[in-house]
């Protein structure tokens, strides 16, 4: 089609009209602005070829709007004729492109002004509100995002037995048991009877000590919650619910996970850990030599990889790994099948929850050699499948290997990311406070080595305003566009954070990229519905205690949190954004920046595809771009997922805040 337009101005009745286009049946569009090229074709892309619907006025301002079918009958001078309008209106179907522009901006208005006046003043509509809100989750643990109930049932599943002792229960399997527990003077039962090894069915029909193992799993069993000193009771959790993950089939784990996860979340990253072989003693012997007399330069860490004992316990690990995985490929579970995932690949893009993978290390270990090793393994499986995106550092970080060896740990992880490139690190830092250090420099330091040492993104980074210099660290964070997965309930549970004194604040306040996450749904009894309850609650200007200007966590922080967090999540390929600018605001990548290109002509874009009748989605977004615009989001799965994810915010600003202020 030949677009005719011309920056013509028309004087009629005193306001100034510029013409747009004329169609080929004489039809004229005209607008309050010069034209704009590229508006106008995504306007006759998405209104003349994919329907019969003629061209409708085009207006960047004002409310004026006149039916496509009445402008050839309208005399040039009447075509400035006003009507009213309800911009918000999700059922409206007359739609110019100068309305959609405007309908873009106005619902995200809308749902600000909604979140902010309405929502915040009450719990069960905020509940609501959040439920619905788009989420993601890049700070979860597999294992400790079974809720215990679940996980008991898993456990009689799997047939397993436990041993019932004060404070935890340890579980296994019959042969386990009676390996560990009979010798030549007792007899299996009595074994059993004395060590009070029983069955987990048998633990399932006993109340009292059903109940006694749902408080030892979960935080249900502390009372007064939000003290320091249940960090204890946290962590102990894992005794017991480790005991039984380790039987359970991943598979079975991650569908449960996925059955539960109906608040419109629609990324996990996920942690895992994979029981590990010992390291080859001749490896370990190599390490310690080579790390007391050189230290970890180029020439030593590519010595220590060549290892042809490392290598084949790498070899070994990774194909385990791989087999696990690809057992999980094929979705079995109607329930999941029901709800719209691909029958053929649980981790297919286009499902209702997406999911990739980070491999867990562990802190506490005293062997170096081990750290490296494990850290090389997961680093390996990243660049060798794809849906393991990241390797991460985690467990208690006041353990005594962890603080004595925190920067030997920091050392290898800096060398095996450069010489891995590409390798994604979130490293647990900061998830601690006072009690728990004990001496000051963990405390202050922790965090800005984790950054130094190359992470991409921080779990927790609760202590790092304890940094002596903590706004210089924040500078640093942002410069490096580190991202803060902030788990706001566990916090809570281990450390104590309450009243607002999480400092997400600052993280807002500096423009620090970040988002929230849950860390242990199951352990927690939390959810990402709930983490952002919980931060509207706490972190908003409405609260006495948010006093600095611009740190509120309001509905355009919210959203933009999630939008962060699929920039900084480790999904493969290309962001469409660029880090934050100075006030934390995005922009497009080089392919996408250009005249008229912004974050908001995205969103406009998307929206011309939206059925603002029936709220379907009829035309491809792909479409609307260019070529070299879809040749870039479809090489890149991260570019794909944040399409996706605007999608939801802006169906979710069009149709379901409306919806939500048609119920008062």
């Amino acid at each position: 089609m030949t677009i005719k337009s011309t920056a013509k101005e028309q004087n009629l009745d005193g306001s100034k009209l510029y013409k747009w286009y004329t169609s080929p049946d004489g039809e004229v569009l005209f607008g309050t602005s010069p034209p704009d090229e590229s508006k106008l074709h995504l306007y006759l892309s998405a209104h003349t070829k994919k329907s019969s619907t003629p061209p409708r006025l085009l207006l960047n301002k004002g409310v004026t709007h006149i039916k496509g079918d009445q402008i050839s009958k309208l005399p040039i001078y009447d075509v400035n004729k006003k009507c009213d309008f309800d911009l918000c209106s999700p059922t409206t179907s007359e739609y110019s492109l100068g309305k959609f522009l405007k309908t873009v901006e106005s619902n995200i208005q809308l749902a600000e002004k909604f979140f902010q006046e309405v929502a915040l003043k009450d719990e069960h509509l905020l509940k609501l509100f959040m439920e619905k809100f788009p989420k993601t989750d890049l700070h979860m643990h597999l294992d400790g995002s079974i809720h215990s109930r679940q996980l008991l049932n898993m456990a009689v599943i799997a047939d397993l037995y436990c041993r019932v002792m004060d404070d935890y229960f340890e579980f296994g399997t019959q042969k386990e048991f009676r390996d560990a527990a009979v010798d030549e003077t007792n007899s299996f039962e009595s074994t059993f009877m004395a060590n009070k090894i029983i069955s987990a069915r048998e633990l399932q029909q006993d109340t009292a000590l059903r109940e006694k193992f749902y408080e030892i799993v979960s935080m249900r069993g502390v009372k007064g919650g939000g003290k320091s000193g249940h960090h204890k009771h946290f962590f102990k959790a894992f005794n017991t619910l480790e005991s039984i993950a380790k039987h359970i089939h991943l598979k079975d784990k991650l569908t449960l996970l996925l059955r539960n996860t109906n608040e419109h979340v629609r990324y996990l990253e996920p942690s895992i850990w994979f029981e590990k072989d010992e390291i080859p003693v001749e490896f370990e012997m190599k390490f310690t030599t080579i790390y007391n007399e050189q230290g970890l330069t180029v020439e030593s860490v590519q010595a220590l990889l060549d290892d042809d004992s490392l290598k084949k316990w790498t070899n070994g690990y990774v194909a385990k790994v791989k087999k696990i995985l690809n057992e999980c490929k094929a979705v079995t579970d109607n329930r999941l099948i029901e709800k719209g995932f691909s029958e053929s690949d649980l981790f297919n893009l286009s499902n209702p929850h997406v999911v990739r993978f980070i491999i867990d290390n562990d802190r506490t270990i005293s062997s170096l050699a081990t750290v490296f090793a494990h850290f090389v393994g997961s680093m390996t499986l990243e660049m060798e499948d794809d849906r393991v995106v990241g390797s991460g550092f985690a467990g208690e970080e006041y353990d005594d290997n962890a603080i004595n060896h925190y920067d030997d740990h920091m050392n290898i992880i800096k060398v095996l990311k450069h010489h891995f490139s590409g390798a994604k690190l979130s490293l647990h830092a900061g998830e601690l406070n006072r009690q728990l250090s004990q001496t000051e420099e963990p405390l202050q330091t922790n965090v800005r080595k984790a950054v130094m040492a190359g992470a991409d993104r921080i779990g927790h980074g609760v202590s790092a305003t304890d940094d002596p210099n903590w706004l210089n660290l924040f500078d640093e964070m942002k410069k490096r566009d580190v991202h803060v997965e902030c788990c706001l309930k566990s916090n809570e549970n281990v450390l104590g954070i309450t009243n607002g004194t999480h400092p997400i604040s600052w993280f807002i306040s500096k423009g620090v990229s970040f988002s929230l996450c849950t860390d242990d749904q199951g352990v927690n009894n939390s959810s990402p519905a709930s983490e952002m309850l919980l931060a509207a609650q706490r972190y908003n200007t409405n609260k006495d205690h948010i006093v600095k200007k611009g740190c509120n966590l309001g509905y355009k922080q919210l959203k933009r949190s999630v939008i962060n967090s699929i920039r900084k999540c480790f999904l493969n390929g290309e962001s469409i954004y660029k880090k934050p600018g100075k006030k934390g605001e995005l922009v497009f990548e080089s392919v996408f920046q250009g005249e008229g290109s912004s974050i908001s002509s995205l969103r406009d874009i998307i929206s011309l595809c939206l059925n603002t009748s029936t709220g379907k989605w009829n035309s491809d977004i792909l479409s609307l771009l260019t070529n070299e615009q879809q040749l870039f989001i479809k090489k890149s799965e991260k570019a794909q997922m944040q399409l996706e994810i605007e999608k939801e915010f802006i169906y979710f600003e069009q149709f379901v805040v409306p919806g939500l202020k048609q119920c008062l």
